[in-house]
């Protein structure tokens, strides 16, 4: 036993307060460990100070026998945080994100990446090392980004979902010891309208002007009316995909929405506009430039671009392109396909899904009630 350590006893007169045996270290002037094991489940001096007396001598004999006391145990080592610039490490993020990610959901974040980025040189707050960044400027670039960009609530959720995701991976590849993304509510999302859709009238008025002006986009556009295949899953369609023997668009799972391979049936029409194109290169895009088989793929937001431009600004028709697969399901289901066929088609993973595009679903089973309903007698 070292000459500097002294094993004592804390006692109390009052029964309600807690005795310890205690060791204190001479040198440092200072209690180094205290003992409280099975002193304080008496209820009498007597009790306690036996025990507490047993207790020390015990404490005694192992000093005696060589015991150092308040001996920390090594530690286990802790992975460095890297050092990173807030640009670099998301970028690196990405890359990492890019082995097991499918290219259009790393298209999605990247795009998050930009946004969130320009915010941050708008509110001066670039160019720091990424560990300095708390919840609350991730969050007040985000509002910049939802304010600058306009954004509704759904969207400005769904970023912060993808920002996520990539604070997410650079946690796991100890870039961050803290995901500062995490934590940061949704906003409440507003309550969506159904997408207006064209008229017989309008209809005509947009099959008509396409057909003399760029039948091409025709074709694409017949494609998200026939098939319910989103303008996005259109931009990656490539000519091996098209299967004209067997009327069927063969999509592959890295283009589709809900990451899995999905067969398309091409009704007639569209099938005859399809057999005029060139096929004869698989890897080109169906629908590339000038909306016909070519190597170069569109921008993502093409379509949407030539439609506002032609269909709302030049006609006069106030309608979205992707009204086209509303409509596209509304006609289906007036014309008596079954629900569970049309949510095949479009890919949807649950018949509420496909209830949403096929809006005329509810004036089809008032009629069905009306037409089965036993007249009172």
């Amino acid at each position: 036993m070292k000459n500097n350590l002294e094993v004592e006893i804390c006692s109390s007169e009052n029964i309600n307060q807690d005795w310890y045996v205690y060791i204190y270290d001479t040198n440092q002037q200072k209690i180094i460990q205290k003992f409280y094991k099975g002193i304080n489940k008496f209820y009498t001096i007597e009790e306690k100070q036996f025990h507490a007396e047993a207790l020390k001598k015990a404490v005694e004999l192992k000093l005696k026998s060589g015991w150092s006391p308040n001996v920390k145990k090594s530690k286990l080592p802790s992975p460095k945080t890297q050092q990173y610039l807030i640009e670099d490490a998301l970028e690196f993020s990405l890359k990492r994100l890019a082995l097991n990610l499918e290219p259009k959901t790393i298209q999605d974040y990247s795009g998050t990446k930009r946004f969130f980025l320009q915010a941050l040189k708008r509110l001066g707050w670039s160019g720091f090392d990424i560990s300095e960044y708390e919840q609350y400027h991730i969050r007040e670039a985000m509002l910049n980004v939802k304010e600058h960009r306009k954004w509704k609530n759904k969207n400005y959720n769904k970023n912060i979902t993808y920002l996520k995701a990539i604070f997410t991976q650079l946690k796991k590849d100890y870039v961050i010891s803290v995901n500062p993304v995490h934590g940061i509510s949704s906003e409440k999302e507003e309550h969506t309208t159904p997408y207006e859709t064209l008229t017989p009238k309008e209809q005509t008025i947009v099959f008509k002007y396409f057909t003399e002006v760029r039948p091409n986009f025709l074709t694409h556009y017949k494609t998200i009316y026939y098939c319910g295949i989103r303008p996005k899953e259109l931009l990656f369609i490539k000519c091996r995909m098209v299967d004209l023997k067997n009327a069927l668009f063969v999509l592959d799972e890295e283009i589709t929405k809900n990451d899995k391979p999905r067969r398309v049936p091409i009704p007639n029409d569209l099938l005859k506009d399809l057999k005029k194109f060139d096929l004869s290169n698989p890897e080109w895009y169906l629908f590339g430039l000038n909306y016909e088989p070519c190597i170069k793929k569109r921008g993502m937001n093409s379509s949407s671009y030539y439609w506002k431009e032609h269909v709302i600004g030049w006609l006069g028709i106030n309608k979205k392109q992707y009204a086209g697969k509303h409509k596209g399901a509304d006609d289906k289901l007036r014309n008596g396909v079954p629900l569970q066929a049309v949510q095949k088609v479009f890919g949807h993973s649950k018949p509420t899904t496909t209830e949403i595009y096929g809006r005329i679903m509810e004036d089809i089973m008032f009629d069905e009630v009306r037409k089965k309903t036993p007249i009172l007698k």
